[in-house]
């Protein structure tokens, strides 16, 4: 009997001291409103950060593609400069080669001036080809370059404003 006394009298002092009593009395209706009202608010919030991230993934997505784009006509843009480069070698061949067959014709060679002449102007005709060739491979690469990375220098320094070491 002493036993159950003395539990009762911890229930009771326990009891007491609890915030929340074990009756629903008004305070804890009260108390449990306010909860319920913050929780429709974190949802409801829980609910717009998600719309919100959802938006975000789908725009990474489309600049993601769209960079894929860009990165697909510098590379061939790449490939065009490299035909261009190899054009520029060949005629630097043709040229040497017209330069010792001109070499050849003044020492006295069998070549004959109408031949070189015929020559020098199918190289001159290749050589314009050529300029018309690499204003068009250059078109606006240096705006187009320039301008990304312009935009990659502004984004580093606006978002990633702390450089390596300076912490």
């Amino acid at each position: 009997m002493h036993l159950r006394l003395i539990m009762l009298g911890f229930v009771v002092i326990f009891a007491s001291a609890c915030p929340f009593s074990v009756n629903a009395d008004d305070s804890s209706s009260a108390d449990h409103a306010a909860m319920k009202r913050e929780h429709a608010e974190a949802k409801q919030q829980h609910a717009e950060w998600l719309t919100k991230a959802e938006k975000m993934k789908v725009e990474h997505r489309k600049a993601l593609a769209a960079l894929a784009r860009l990165e697909a006509e510098i590379l061939e843009h790449e490939a065009e400069l490299e035909a261009q480069i190899s054009a520029i070698r060949q005629h630097e061949l043709m040229i040497e080669e017209h330069e010792e067959a001109i070499k050849a014709h003044e020492a006295g060679g069998e070549i004959e001036h109408d031949e070189l002449m015929e020559r020098h102007e199918e190289i001159h005709q290749k050589h314009e080809k050529m300029e018309g060739g690499m204003k068009a491979v250059t078109g606006d690469h240096d705006d187009l370059i320039g301008e990304l990375i312009q935009f990659l220098t502004n984004h580093t320094e606006k978002f990633h404003s702390s450089k390596p070491g300076q912490q």
